[in-house]
C-alpha cells in the first residue's frame, strides 16, 4: 500500500508483518529524510546582528589549515562527513539523531603555563613504531592545545548501519566461533620500555 505526502510511504500487506515491530521498522526506514534549503547570506547576516541566530563553527583538527592531509582523518570527521553525503542520504547506512547536547569546557592551562614549542624545533617522536625519530613543524606547536582555550564541544548522536537487522550480539557469535574453530590465531601486543612485542 502506498502513501502520498512527502515521504511516499510503501508499506507491506499487513497480513505479513510478523509483530507490530516490522511496521514500525517500515516507517523508520521510510520516515528519515535530509533535504537542503538555500538561505540567502544576507538573511542570515540580519538575524545574527540582531542576536536572534548565534553561528558556531564545527571543528576539529581534521579542518585545520594545519593538517597535512596524510594521516587518518578522525572518526568523527569521516562520521560527520558521511552524514551529509549524497551516498548517503540516497541510502542511508548513517542516520542523524536527535537529542544532540552542547556541553561548554572552561580551559584547564593558564597562559604562563602552556607549553609552546617554536616552529622549527626539531622534537623526537615518541611512537617507537613511527617512521623517523624525529620531527619539525613550520608553524609553533602548543602542547594540549584544547585545554588552553574555553570551548563549545557538540555531542551528535548518530545510528551506524541504520537499516541493518539481525544478530546484535556479535560477542556472543565471535566467542562461539573462537571456541568451535581449530584453527583460532590471537595476536597479542605488550608494550615493555616504550618497545612493542607481538
Amino acid at each position: 500500500m502506498k502513501i502520498g505526502g512527502n515521504f511516499n510511504f510503501q508499506f507491506s500487506n499487513t497480513k505479513s508483518y510478523e509483530d507490530i515491530s516490522y511496521f514500525y521498522r517500515e516507517v523508520q526506514n521510510q520516515g528519515y529524510k535530509i533535504t537542503f534549503h538555500k538561505i540567502p547570506e544576507d538573511y542570515i547576516d540580519g538575524l545574527v546582528e540582531t542576536g536572534e541566530l548565534h553561528l558556531f563553527q564545527i571543528y576539529n583538527k581534521d579542518f585545520s589549515d594545519k593538517s597535512n592531509g596524510k594521516g587518518m582523518p578522525n572518526l568523527h570527521t569521516l562520521y560527520f562527513k558521511a552524514l551529509f553525503d549524497e551516498r548517503n542520504l540516497s541510502n542511508v547506512v548513517y542516520k542523524l539523531n536527535g537529542e544532540a547536547e552542547m556541553f561548554y569546557r572552561k580551559k584547564s592551562i593558564k597562559e604562563k603555563d602552556t607549553v609552546i614549542h617554536p616552529k622549527g624545533q626539531v622534537l623526537n617522536n615518541k611512537n617507537p613504531l613511527a617512521e623517523k625519530n624525529t620531527s619539525q613543524f613550520s608553524y609553533d606547536l602548543v602542547k594540549d592545545k584544547r585545554f588552553t582555550k574555553r570551548q563549545f564541544l557538540l555531542h551528535i548522536p548518530i545510528t551506524t548501519n541504520f537499516k541493518a537487522y539481525g544478530n546484535t550480539d556479535i560477542n556472543y557469535d565471535v566467542r562461539y566461533l573462537l571456541k568451535q574453530s581449530n584453527k583460532t590465531h590471537i595476536m597479542v601486543l605488550i608494550e615493555v620500555n616504550d618497545t612493542f612485542y607481538i
